[in-house]
């Protein structure tokens, strides 16, 4: 490409990213080198982002999680299949070929040279600005069993990274915003956004503090368990999150003590008659405060033990009638990853997470319903090929009705090819059961996921993917399935 495309690409997405100032998230820290003592550093940041991801992760409905933002964490994904793909690599700094890393699937390496933005440098910091535009049809947009109604819907997402580049410490911000305009239902169109700042400091060789603080908008996806009915439209909320951490790493010892505090307030929303729907007895305040050890003989290969007090405040669950939902409960997880002859790499972790009501009319997540576990396996038979299984068991408390928690239990299979050096194509099948407890509800979930990603260059890429879910549950009115295709581009520099 000329210096001319060059310029005209760059002014273009400049313009786009200060139009999204006010929109938010980012990717971040993670080009912390792999050696010596800053592998602990590097690992304590993936922690939390696992810790937030199982957080916020209660993947429920067609529309699993498009409304929650990792803002430093999140990779860049494939928007109409559902999971990460080769692109969110390819936002590292740097561009150079390196020898394939058989620990990560091929989907999270760095993409081949040339493929990889460059950013701008502004200082001591790189921005990497990011546009991303597409369309899709969806077959099912109010996740419903009968009288389904589909629609075309397009998406606009700009996003702004800024990390720093020092030698010693770290601060980054970020801003993203996705943005959905449905053609015929505009009651479902959503203005997402957020932002995001983070950073380490290095207090002596081996010793880190890590901070972040988050603010978003977003909205459930319909199917999600706590999406209400009735609503004219999807569920709003915000959340505001802030993170702190010591992180201290021995040699072959860890250790890290760290508090989050994320309140999430729920809007009101409005009946097709334009009657308001209170929602503020949903919202709450989790406070968490946590230490973790762990022992690494050999990079990547790790035993550790987490566990943290967890306290859930409601502002006012009472108010119009309901239970009071406010909670306390505790996390103790025992874990290992390991690496096998090099292209095998696995976690395997248990442990216990029960909740424990203030009323006595919510049941208690606790006893068989309170057990934690997963085991999770990335084989690369090729260079190119990854195979990719896990099996999950997790339970996490709800927001609405009587229900006092959901008890998952899942399991899924994938596969990713790089059929070329720019094009990554991938599948997946998932299936979930989710048990709700304090009712009789059950529910089963399928879902397929398609996926291809290709890379023209380091400015543009494009994505298709597909997706299919379907759920069955014992309770009338919640079944439904379910299509999604869509195909999207991707300018970045």
């Amino acid at each position: 490409m000329g210096d001319t495309v060059k310029k005209v690409v760059s002014s273009a997405l400049a313009v786009a990213c200060l139009l999204a100032a006010d929109s938010a998230v980012a990717q971040s820290l993670d080009r912390i080198n792999d050696r010596g003592l800053d592998r602990g550093r590097a690992e304590a940041l993936e922690r939390y982002r696992l810790d937030r991801s199982v957080d916020r992760g209660r993947a429920q409905g067609r529309e699993a999680e498009r409304y929650t933002v990792s803002p430093a964490w999140s990779p860049d994904a494939n928007r109409f299949a559902g999971r990460p793909s080769g692109r969110g690599a390819a936002q590292r700094i740097g561009g150079q070929d390196r020898d394939v890393d058989f620990t990560r699937s091929v989907g999270q390496r760095q993409r081949a040279e040339g493929l990889n933005p460059q950013g701008g440098r502004v200082g001591l910091f790189r921005v990497f600005p990011r546009l991303s535009a597409g369309g899709a049809y969806e077959s099912n947009v109010f996740a419903t069993d009968e009288d389904t109604k589909g629609d075309f819907v397009a998406t606009v997402e700009p996003n702004l990274t800024v990390r720093s580049d020092w030698p010693v410490h770290s601060l980054n911000f970020g801003a993203h915003a996705v943005i959905g305009r449905h053609a015929e239902y505009t009651g479902e169109d959503y203005n997402d956004f957020g932002a995001e700042a983070d950073g380490v400091i290095e207090i002596q060789r081996g010793t880190d503090f890590l901070w972040s603080a988050a603010y978003e908008e977003g909205h459930l996806g319909r199917g999600s368990p706590d999406d209400v009915g009735g609503g004219d439209g999807p569920r709003t909320f915000d959340r505001s999150t802030g993170y702190a951490a010591l992180s201290r790493s021995l040699g072959v010892l860890g250790a890290t003590v760290d508090s989050s505090i994320t309140y999430t307030d729920f809007h009101d929303g409005e009946t097709i008659t334009g009657a308001t729907i209170n929602h503020d007895d949903d919202d709450h305040v989790v406070i968490a405060p946590g230490a973790r050890l762990s022992y690494s003989h050999v990079a990547g290969d790790e035993l550790y033990v987490r566990t943290r007090y967890v306290e859930t405040i409601f502002d006012d669950p009472t108010e119009d009638g309901g239970p009071d939902r406010d909670n306390t409960g505790f996390d103790l997880i025992f874990g290992a990853t390991k690496t096998f002859d090099a292209v095998w790499r696995g976690e395997v972790y248990a442990g216990y997470a029960p909740r424990f009501f203030d009323d006595d009319a919510m049941e208690a997540i606790n006893g068989a319903d309170a057990i934690v576990a997963g085991v999770s396996v990335v084989w690369n038979p090729t260079a190119q090929t990854s195979v990719l299984g896990n099996v999950r068991r997790s339970a996490t408390a709800t927001v609405t009705g009587t229900t006092s928690g959901i008890s998952a239990t899942g399991l899924g299979l994938g596969v990713e090819h790089e059929v070329t050096r720019a094009t990554v194509v991938f599948g997946t099948v998932q299936y979930s059961y989710n048990d709700f407890i304090g009712e009789s509800r059950e529910d089963d979930i399928y879902e397929l996921n398609l996926g291809a990603d290709y890379a023209m260059n380091r400015y543009v890429s494009f994505d298709l993917g597909y997706n299919f879910t379907q759920q069955d549950s014992s309770e009338d009115g919640e079944d439904y399935e379910g299509h999604t295709i869509g195909l999207g581009v991707t300018l970045r520099y």
